[in-house]
């Protein structure tokens, strides 16, 4: 928070970044700000991995996000963990209306 806030935040890498960071914290205001960094970072990088990173990393910020409301999520990104051995294990439920085959294709994300 310090970064951006005196605005050390600048390319598009340094913003994905930030955001994976966000992607992981413990809020709601966390993850609205994962997924604003996110987006940002997608609309500044050019084709290739860090850009489909940027944009997979949105998708998961907004469907934490959904989550944290306690309604589904839009990508299906987000899996239960058990809480031993942390490993992931059932996707949490999706709302499989709310994003376009489309929009998880531009994602790359697996429907």
């Amino acid at each position: 928070m310090d970064l951006l806030k005196a605005g050390q935040v600048r390319t598009g890498l340094d913003f994905s970044n930030a955001a994976l960071i966000f992607q992981h914290g413990e809020s709601e205001d966390d993850y609205r700000l994962a997924y604003s960094l996110a987006w940002t970072a997608y609309s500044m990088l050019e084709e290739g991995t860090p850009k489909q990173f940027a944009g997979w990393l949105s998708a998961a910020a907004w469907d934490r996000l959904m989550i944290a409301k306690g309604k589904k999520q839009w990508y299906g990104t987000q899996y239960a963990r058990d809480p031993v051995t942390h490993k992931a294990g059932e996707r949490l439920p999706q709302d499989e209306d709310a994003v376009s085959r489309e929009e998880l294709e531009r994602f790359k994300i697996k429907y």
